[in-house]
């Protein structure tokens, strides 16, 4: 089978359109596709060949840690769309906090900067960067915003407990995304413990190789968990070009349970 469950598009911090995208994932002979912008749902849909999944990735906190949700496959929206209305407000607040701060150092920032780049920190330091001493973006992030965003984060992140939760009410499926890249070894225990006790519906795996692959599936299927594959694109947020978008072939008894859950 060949899918994507892990797009970004300017819906929030992706380069491309979701027109535009949809276009090139037809010509890769897509099946199944979901858009998860960051705290922005996508809706469902099949109109260019491929059935386009409805999905979004929240921030989340795990273990005093940031972690990424994925949720799919909403049968009643209304609790997430809410869920996320207020996220987008609190971030809003904190953004016109972020901008006054920034101001005081300096920092003045177009009146439609948080319009057009909808509060990514990464446009914020890509600016701060272009229009300070700080050529460095770690240096830029450091003396510009590290104070400011753990007083007034844009990424707001909710207990991980409360995430599952909320998917749930949506009847949605919860998935831990890129969880090889979130966490240590070490750690990876320890948070799949505790996201399993939540409810978590299933794992991630970013067409990873072969082998650490089929470890994540097993681990999955060892806790009851489905597997969902994605690449995370996001283009030049990234460094990635429309061609790093590729048509991945995923063993069918690897995501059929994933499907098979979507269509229950």
């Amino acid at each position: 089978m060949i899918a994507d469950l892990h797009i970004h598009t300017n819906a929030s911090d992706g380069e491309f359109s979701k027109e535009f995208l949809n276009d090139r994932l037809s010509d890769l002979g897509m099946e199944y596709v979901s858009f998860t912008d960051h705290e922005s749902l996508s809706d469902e849909g099949k109109e260019y060949g491929h059935k386009i999944i409805g999905g979004v990735e929240i921030y989340s906190e795990c273990l005093g840690k940031e972690i990424h949700i994925l949720g799919y496959g909403f049968k009643n929206t209304k609790p997430m769309l809410d869920f996320l209305s207020d996220k987008q407000k609190k971030k809003k607040e904190n953004y016109f906090k972020v901008l006054y701060l920034l101001s005081r150092k300096g920092i003045k920032l177009p009146p439609d900067f948080f319009k057009v780049n909808k509060g990514d920190v990464h446009s914020l330091v890509t600016y701060i960067t272009g229009h300070s001493q700080y050529k460095d973006r770690k240096e830029a992030f450091d003396f510009y915003l590290k104070d400011i965003l753990s007083e007034h984060p844009l990424h707001i992140k909710t207990p991980y407990d409360e995430v599952t939760d909320i998917i749930r009410q949506a009847d949605g499926i919860s998935v831990w995304a890129h969880p090889l890249k979130s966490v240590s070894d070490s750690e990876f225990k320890d948070f799949l413990d505790s996201l399993t006790k939540s409810g978590i519906n299933g794992l991630e795996s970013q067409f990873e190789a072969e082998h650490i692959q089929e470890e994540l599936v097993n681990c999955a299927f060892d806790n009851k968990l489905v597997v969902t594959f994605g690449s995370d694109f996001h283009g030049e947020r990234k460094k990635q070009s429309i061609g790093d978008l590729k048509a991945h072939v995923i063993k069918d008894e690897y995501i059929r349970p994933f499907i098979n859950l979507l269509e229950h």
